[in-house]
């Protein structure tokens, strides 16, 4: 059986994490280090480091693999001396040196959350729904010493379906990895695996999510409004201001096929149950669930409607 080390820090790297550990002799795991959470922001593993703390496998949790520090040097001699087959990395977080990849007898092999060449880099998932991408999927590339660009080995084609934003798309597309690492883990003992060069007219670049993104815009369009809110599901979160009431979160949207409202203009209307925002292109939305500060998530039309008015609001 292979050995291996895991390399992953998020939710998102369990399911590839637990099929690394069933296919394979698991000799520890590597995450980043801890973080302050939850309302006390008390230090606390993430979710990969946890997991390996309750199965009592080695874990490893460097601020850096490039820059010196104690935890760094601790998993270099633990690599030496066990001489992993392979390394399998999933969502870690932190840029691998080449002297690090070196020390995989076989290879390392990241799962990452696109179709590569499609989406190279950050922030892949959210890249695809904002984007208004119909298909996407995970695929296992071995690493090189450049981002994302190795060849590819496997993978997993998914539908984006119009329900899904980036935390349902992301718990598919983890389910997915799973899949995936049990059918590197079947094929790769017997020769049987074929990579593919990614075709360079084909590379496309998932950018870091700032949080200034997720300022609506009356420039935006039904689409690039609703296509945002699925992207910024988890952070940071569609957002403006409404005159007279503060900051608003825009949680779900639909399309709403009314174009009489100007961009920006709020109208909430009684006769049919339903909260309507102005959008460019003439076209606008309804708005489905929003957030206020200091609220709870609540659906449009019962808080404007509690308001008790019937007149145009404004977004800022």
């Amino acid at each position: 059986m292979l050995s291996s080390v895991f390399f992953g820090t998020p939710e998102f790297s369990l399911q590839s994490l637990e099929a690394t550990y069933k296919n394979s002799k698991l000799l520890a795991v590597v995450s980043q280090p801890d973080r302050p959470r939850g309302r006390g922001q008390k230090l606390s593993p993430c979710e990969v480091r946890a997991w390996a703390q309750a199965k009592g496998i080695p874990a490893f949790a460097p601020e850096s693999l490039k820059k010196d520090n104690p935890e760094k040097t601790r998993l270099l001699e633990f690599l030496v001396s066990n001489k992993p087959d392979l390394f399998i990395v999933t969502a870690y977080g932190l840029i691998f040196p080449q002297s690090f990849l070196d020390l995989a007898r076989v290879g390392a092999f990241n799962v990452h959350g696109s179709l590569l060449p499609r989406w190279r880099g950050a922030a892949p998932i959210q890249r695809a729904l904002q984007s208004g991408d119909l298909k996407t999927g995970v695929c296992l590339q071995k690493m090189i010493f450049e981002m994302d660009a190795g060849d590819v080995f496997l993978s997993r084609e998914v539908a984006v379906q119009p329900e899904h934003d980036a935390n349902t798309l992301a718990s598919e597309l983890s389910k997915e990895s799973f899949l995936l690492i049990e059918d590197f883990f079947a094929k790769f003992p017997s020769g049987s695996l074929q990579s593919q060069k990614q075709t360079p007219a084909q590379i496309t670049f998932a950018e870091k999510i700032k949080k200034e993104e997720g300022q609506w815009s009356l420039l935006w369009t039904p689409q690039q409004l609703i296509n945002n809110v699925r992207a910024f599901a988890v952070w940071p979160k569609v957002s403006c201001q409404i005159e007279g009431l503060g900051e608003m979160k825009i949680l779900n949207a639909a399309r709403a096929n009314a174009s009489n409202l100007s961009p920006g203009e709020i109208l909430v209307d009684i006769n049919n149950s339903r909260v309507l925002l102005g959008c460019a292109a003439g076209d606008s939305v309804e708005l489905l669930k929003v957030q206020f500060p200091g609220k709870a998530p609540c659906v449009a039309y019962d808080y404007f409607q509690n308001l008790g008015t019937q007149t145009k609001l404004r977004a800022l």
